[in-house]
């Protein structure tokens, strides 16, 4: 199947002046917090249905609001095989939002299973840690930043995950409206972008493509 990820770092919006553009991440606690009962139940089916493998390594979640299908991606050791490392990509027949239970909505009608469609490739190591490197350093300069007054027609999130030396589980997402337009964000959305292709490319085109993905992850931490 085709991949489909998108660099939506730049919805349209209003009332938003260019110095107010975060080119950083911001705090994920939406769907983590402890009272929110319906991005609770969303993020709990993201988990079951596409996270098949464990991310120790790096993890990325995107979801499409109201139109399209998540996609996941993680990168993780896997002890006894050839490679050490590895990476996967899962997307969901149907949009898991549209499954998820809403207090306040009616049964979805929908009761035909989710297939989930998924794509394994082994990674360099030193692919795989340059991509951890640049994954961690984004998400140790995660911060909050102030509100603005804007009007977001695309409500899509995009999620980085990745477990620090400590063990604590890192956290951050793209800002929910625009940011700068060639800015570490979207390097950094380009990268999950190459993983993407990586995973679903021949074999034979692999070697080069992993020495781009670690050659651009090596670029974005040496600005970070």
């Amino acid at each position: 199947m085709p991949w489909i990820i998108a660099v939506i770092l730049c919805g349209s919006i209003l009332r938003l002046d260019a110095k107010e553009l975060a080119d950083h991440l911001v705090p994920a606690e939406e769907y983590f917090g402890p009272k929110d009962y319906e991005q609770k139940g969303y993020w709990k089916l993201i988990e079951e249905k596409l996270f098949v493998t464990p991310g120790d390594i790096a993890r990325f979640v995107q979801s499409p609001g109201a139109y399209g299908t998540e996609t996941a991606l993680s990168i993780y050791r896997a002890s006894g095989n050839d490679h050490s490392y590895w990476v996967t990509i899962t997307q969901p027949s149907s949009s898991l939002w549209e499954r998820a239970p809403h207090p306040e909505k009616r049964e979805h009608k929908d009761r035909s299973p989710i297939r989930v469609e998924r794509c394994d490739a082994s990674l360099p190591d030193s692919t795989a840690v340059a991509v951890r490197r640049v994954w961690l350093k984004m998400l140790t300069e995660t911060r909050p930043e102030p509100k603005p007054e804007f009007i977001s027609i695309d409500n899509t999130i995009q999620i980085f995950m990745a477990r620090a030396p400590t063990g604590k589980i890192l956290r951050g997402q793209t800002p929910p409206y625009r940011a700068p337009k060639n800015g570490n964000l979207v390097s950094l959305m380009n990268l999950v972008n190459f993983l993407i292709h990586y995973c679903d490319s021949p074999e034979s085109t692999r070697t080069d493509n992993a020495r781009q993905i670690e050659k651009d992850a090596t670029a974005l931490l040496k600005r970070l």
